[in-house]
């Protein structure tokens, strides 16, 4: 019998109660299992503390970029577990953050090891990726000269621990690439399966997506990663992310509430009567031409749309590695442009409307002497 004032400790182990009093005895007691938990009760019979098994956090990290040229931008991502409340960052360069998804800018050249640890009220975790970020010299990049060499060149740069750091690269002949892609539709009811096609220029030779619904980012070099398929389970607005990435470097193309899911039970019930109304609007089909299609630099082309369908927007990519242009007005419909060198370019327009898009790409299209 538990004396007055007693107090009987107990630890569940799961499947048995390891029960001690305050006389040094102990015994077991068939328990069915559970998570440990610490339980303290009085002589009244009355549960006084409960103590769950803390949860540590453990960290884990990402970014949407780990190379490029001084100065790079870099946003980092935390994916810790275990409900982190506080984060801690140190970027390799000296540089420290506290905050959840930082932005930071590596001013200088070198290659960088990152590491994040996060912390709750039960502990603390760290995540360490050694020479995560690789961090190439601007003015190596600005002073290139295309020559048709394959000649190698090394740059040397002293680090301030008194640690020089050798690059020794070849020079590179092609370009970044610049993101862009489409989808088969954008609309349509839970689940909706759509297949994405990658419209990158700059030869990318990899390719990331993020779907915007959760799913895990998807990131591979073959065509399935190139030109993926996904199904959307859920109703939602969904913003879709693909980046193309190649040996010169990396570009992103966000398209935000570009997917838009709708539940079955939204749309109501529809009986079939056996006839169909025609639709209102198709879908453009692409097509472009331009004022001249050869000339000395710089030169100035006007480029006409001769897109059916009525489109609405206009997007063109002039194949140079300037800017590509979108949007709704006639310049965008009838845009001109100057190539600054000489070259053979490839020119694309991508028409579209409510219903749909179509690309036209006219390879070889553009001569610049």
């Amino acid at each position: 019998m538990l004396a007055v004032g007693a107090i009987l400790c107990f630890l569940t182990l799961g499947g048995l109660a390891l029960m001690s009093g305050n006389d040094g005895s102990q015994s077991e007691v068939p328990q069915a299992p559970t998570d440990p938990t610490l339980r303290s009760i009085d002589d009244t019979n009355s549960i006084d503390t409960v103590s769950e098994e803390p949860v540590l956090p453990a960290a884990d990290f990402w970014s949407d970029n780990t190379s490029g040229g001084a100065p790079l931008k870099v946003q980092f991502f935390d994916e810790s577990n275990g409900s982190p409340t506080s984060w801690n960052w140190n970027f390799g360069d000296r540089v420290t953050s506290t905050k959840q998804n930082p932005i930071h800018t590596y001013t200088t050249a070198g290659v960088y090891t990152v590491g994040e640890t996060v912390t709750n009220e039960e502990g603390k975790d760290t995540e360490i990726k050694t020479k995560y970020i690789t961090v190439t010299s601007s003015k190596d990049t600005d002073t290139l000269v295309d020559t048709g060499s394959t000649e190698k060149n090394t740059d040397t740069a002293s680090r301030s621990g008194g640690t020089a750091l050798t690059d020794t690269a070849s020079q590179s002949t092609g370009t970044a690439p610049t993101a862009d892609f489409s989808a088969s539709h954008t609309t349509g009811e839970a689940p909706l399966k759509v297949s994405f096609t990658d419209e990158s220029t700059g030869s990318p030779t990899e390719w990331k997506w993020n779907f915007g619904d959760g799913s895990p980012i998807i990131d591979g070099t073959t065509s399935a990663y190139q030109n993926p398929t996904h199904t959307y389970e859920k109703a939602g607005v969904y913003e879709v992310k693909e980046t193309a990435i190649n040996s010169v470097g990396r570009d992103t193309e966000t398209k935000t509430g570009y997917i838009t899911v709708t539940s079955p039970e939204d749309t109501g019930t529809s009986v079939d009567t056996g006839t169909a109304s025609e639709p209102t609007e198709t879908a453009p089909v692409a097509d472009f031409s331009a004022s001249q299609t050869s000339g000395e630099v710089p030169l100035t082309i006007s480029f006409s749309d001769e897109s059916t369908g009525s489109p609405t927007e206009w997007k063109w990519n002039f194949g140079d590695g300037s800017p590509i242009i979108d949007g709704t007005t006639s310049a965008y419909q009838n845009p001109t442009h100057t190539y600054e060198k000489a070259g053979v370019y490839e020119v694309k327009e991508t028409a579209i409307n409510s219903v749909g898009r179509d690309t036209e790409i006219k390879t070889g299209y553009i001569t610049v002497t």
